[in-house]
């Protein structure tokens, strides 16, 4: 591969909490967009034998803590050129 740029569609959720500015909305859109991406992989490799209801207190860590720190997480796409 020569070259490859980068470019994607912005970060939605985050757009909406600066005109809403509604942290618990932010942080369960991102805690959605966690756990489907990356709580599979987690949960198969950290968590074999957890109740569920230890892993619904980490799912309940994960949201509070993003309320508190929320960042912009703009979704980035390569893609190949020539």
């Amino acid at each position: 591969m020569e070259h490859c740029r980068t470019g994607g569609p912005p970060d939605t959720a985050w757009i909406m909490d600066e005109r809403d500015r509604d942290a618990k909305e932010l942080a369960s859109k991102c805690g959605l967009f966690f756990r489907a991406i990356f709580v599979p992989s987690l949960a198969q490799a950290l968590e074999p034998s957890r109740s569920p209801a230890e892993k619904q207190a980490r799912e309940d860590r994960l949201r509070e803590r993003l309320a508190r720190d929320s960042i912009r997480i703009d979704h980035l796409v390569a893609h190949r050129c020539g």
